[in-house]
Order: C-alpha cells, then structure tokens, then sequence
C-alpha cells in the first residue's frame, strides 16, 4: 500500500468517526403560559378619530397602558387602531404592544376582532406575537387574549407560548 492510499484511509476513517459524533446542539423550548391583562380606568390618548359615511367609527394610535399578572407578571403598552361599526359595534383592530417583564420585554404586532354586545364567547379576540429583548433576547411570545362577559371589566384572559430557540 502506498502513502497515498494510506493517507486516503486515514482521512476516510477520521471523517467517519467525526460523523459517528453527536453533535451538541441546543434543544429549543416551547412554554405553555397563562396570565390575565388588566386594563384599569384611563383617559385614553390617540392620533386621530373620526365616523365615516358608511357609520364605521375609526380610531388611530390608540394608546392603552396596564397590568399583567399569571405565569408572566408585568406592565404592557398598546398601540392599537380600531374599525367599529356603530349599528353592530363588531369590527377589528391591528396594532403594536410592549410586554414588559422583570427580566426584559417583548415587542411585536396585533391583530383582532370585536364581536360586538351580546356575545356569548369573546367579545374581543386578539392574537399577538412578539420578539425578545433584554434578558428576553431570542425568545418569541405568541398568544391570544380574549375578553369575555364573564370577567370584570378591563379584563383578558391570556394563553400562549414561549418559543426559546436555546432551550
């Protein structure tokens, strides 16, 4: 056998064992979580309001602060426009949000529905998803928070996941 063909093995057999390796990977984490949203009284603040010809009252840049209390504990911030239809008082609404906790925040988009008065089921429903920061960075936070008749009012529940791509 000649140098070369036994470099040629060598290099071979050093590629299989290599491959035979685990390789040492992160295993990402999906958390299940579940919290309420508390919007207290406030004077609410926003760019601009106005009815159209057809009766659909529009709000843009409305600005909501409150609390979040469950599995995360924290404040957030909303930035949401809305479309209502006076005569049904059901219409939709997509906007940004701030999810602060202890430990850093997550900040993403909106987009929901009102069902308008009467319901039975949510009377809001919105989904949300967001990106980390801070002690949060690479995380994702996706949930969906509904108001219903049955709680207080200013009240929503929460139920998501966190994604966390290190595990």
């Amino acid at each position: 056998m000649g140098k070369a063909t036994i470099c040629l093995f060598t290099v071979a057999g050093l590629i299989l064992v290599t491959a035979a390796l685990p390789l040492a990977r992160a295993v990402a984490t999906m958390t299940p979580v579940t919290f309420t949203d508390f919007t207290p009284p406030q004077t609410p603040t926003f760019e601009r309001r106005w009815i159209d010809d057809q009766n659909v009252f529009h709000v843009r840049g409305l600005t909501v602060f409150g609390q979040v209390s469950g599995d995360i504990s924290g404040t957030f911030k909303v930035v949401v426009d809305e479309n209502i239809d006076l005569a049904t008082l059901t219409g939709d609404a997509s906007g940004s949000f701030v999810l602060t906790t202890d430990v850093g925040a997550w900040s993403g988009h909106s987009n929901g529905t009102f069902t308008g008065p009467g319901c039975s089921g949510p009377c809001s429903l919105s989904q949300l998803v967001g990106q980390g920061s801070g002690g949060l960075e690479g995380t994702k936070i996706m949930f969906t928070s509904a108001n219903t008749p049955n709680l207080p009012p200013g009240t929503g529940m929460d139920m998501g996941v966190i994604l966390n791509p290190h595990g």
